[in-house]
């Protein structure tokens, strides 16, 4: 890879990264076996998120959160957005990143520490748009609403932070593969 040309790393990014995020859309709408819990499934694009996040900037996360909740909005009922939750999650995780992550070494761990931490915000963001728009009379009672919303968010969070690994380190393996070589500017940041 190191002696492909630029325009070149740049297509096979862009490949790689539309092919894989295209699985993730397949393998959220498709439960394979031993990939759900009590009929909960990982959150799938959500982990790519977190993987996106940690790997490009503040506003690049942000456009991307805000293509992943779109495409949701897109395949799934108009209940509840996609797009403010996941718009929130990557800054957060981008922030998370800088912050603490980046000082430790980073690891699969770390990431799927971020991916529980991100798969209980989302769920939060869209208990709380959904019990926004319907009210409490329709949404089963508050009570009986977050023991529901508690454990489908548990329960997709362990789900999700368990299949971290399987996504996000091949994904940042090929990333490195095609990235371009970056160099450091005076204020010992990177750039491309």
């Amino acid at each position: 890879m190191s002696k492909s040309s630029p325009w070149m790393r740049r297509i096979l990014n862009w490949s790689m990264t539309v092919l894989s995020l295209l699985g993730c859309i397949f393998l959220s709408f498709n439960t394979l076996p031993g990939m759900n819990l009590f009929g909960i499934t990982p959150n799938w694009l959500l982990i790519y998120l977190v993987a996106w996040s940690v790997k490009h900037s503040l506003v690049e996360s942000a456009i991307a959160g805000l293509v992943m909740g779109s495409i949701l909005d897109g395949l799934t009922a108009p209940e509840r957005s996609h797009i403010v939750p996941f718009v929130v999650a990557a800054v957060v995780t981008v922030l998370i990143h800088r912050r603490i992550i980046k000082k430790m070494q980073e690891n699969f761990i770390s990431l799927a520490l971020i991916v529980f931490g991100m798969v209980i915000l989302v769920e939060a963001l869209q208990g709380l748009q959904f019990l926004s728009t319907h009210g409490t009379q329709q949404a089963l009672g508050l009570t009986e609403f977050w023991v529901y919303q508690q454990r489908a968010a548990l329960s997709s969070a362990i789900l999700s932070s368990l299949w971290t690994p399987v996504l996000c380190l091949p994904l940042h393996y090929l990333w490195e593969q095609v990235e371009p070589p970056r160099r450091p500017d005076y204020s010992g940041a990177f750039i491309k």
